[in-house]
């Protein structure tokens, strides 16, 4: 699927929601943490995993007293 991602042009690489905070991460090396690198939105073909599909059994599983 095509979907936007946060792109740190610096670096040339995508970065997680949790390494971005207001559009900014200081991510990387320590000369890049001292550094504001900008980050921009930028769609990309990524690939998406529906997890949620599995959540009530793995929800059931819990219960199972042989995972005990």
């Amino acid at each position: 699927a095509e979907v936007p991602v946060n792109w740190c042009p610096a670096l040339g690489t995508v970065l997680a929601n949790e390494e971005v905070v207001d559009g900014v991460s200081g991510v990387g090396s320590p000369s890049y943490q001292k550094v504001s690198l900008f980050i921009t939105k930028q769609p990309m073909r990524q690939w998406m995993l529906k997890i949620t599909a599995y959540a009530d059994r793995l929800l059931e599983d819990l219960d199972d007293p042989r995972l005990a």
